[in-house]
């Protein structure tokens, strides 16, 4: 059995700052998203000037370009919010508590999201640091395919990685400053740590209360960013 038919297939994962701290519990310290839609922008800021005269020299306008490196990446995210088992992993003053689960209503999981927006960084056990997007993949870290897999694998029958904008080894060839491999292991089971996942804050969390229903319709806006202070 799968680690995600074990956890409702859940694909969507909140993680809390102090996620580092909860061993081997796959749920602790984190909170499952159920998404209909999730866009992702990346937007490349590149300094452009048009060049004055290069319609007359070249017989077309050009325009001038510098890379500085700069890109900013959003993740936004629609769904709802449904009752589920919140597992807390506490770090008190350098002591770990145990882990206690219980079953929360939906509107519980909606106000705990609210509040933990609300707090900073200085507020570990609440602060949400990190989003992880399971998505299906064929082709390893070499460019080749899985072992077992090849171009007609289904996806549901693909491995589990998280969404990153890390590359293969292969597309960092010969960059600069870039050592080891930087593409993600298959997540396989509910004991698997996730590498790279979506580092940043949420910047936005919107919800719909609606009379009768048992779900809440959710909207967030995920910043990525490396938060450092």
């Amino acid at each position: 059995m799968s680690a995600f038919t074990e956890l409702d297939n859940q694909y969507v994962w909140l993680d809390l700052s102090s996620r580092g701290d909860a061993g081997a519990n796959w749920a602790a310290n984190r909170i499952a998203l159920k998404c209909e839609t999730i866009a992702i922008n990346t937007s490349k800021q590149v300094l452009s000037h048009s060049l004055p005269g290069s319609g007359f020299w070249y017989g077309e306008s050009k325009t001038a370009a510098l890379d500085l490196g700069m890109t900013d990446k959003t993740v936004s995210l629609n769904g709802i919010i449904t009752e589920q088992t919140i597992t807390k992993n506490w770090d008190l003053e350098g002591e770990t508590k145990t882990d206690t689960s219980k079953y929360l209503t939906a509107h519980e999981i909606v106000q705990l999201i609210h509040s933990y927006v609300d707090s900073s960084f200085f507020q570990k056990n609440q602060n949400p640091n990190k989003l992880i997007i399971l998505m299906p993949s064929r082709i390893d870290n070499d460019w080749d395919y899985y072992t077992s897999m090849d171009e007609n694998t289904l996806p549901e029958n693909a491995k589990l990685i998280p969404f990153t904008f890390k590359t293969r080894d292969a597309d960092n060839s010969g960059t600069p400053g870039i050592s080891g491999s930087q593409w993600p292991s298959p997540v396989s089971s509910a004991t698997d740590e996730v590498q790279y996942a979506l580092k940043g804050f949420v910047r936005n969390f919107s919800t719909t209360f609606q009379a009768g229903q048992p779900f809440i319709e959710f909207s967030m806006d995920f910043q990525i960013a490396d938060v450092s202070f």
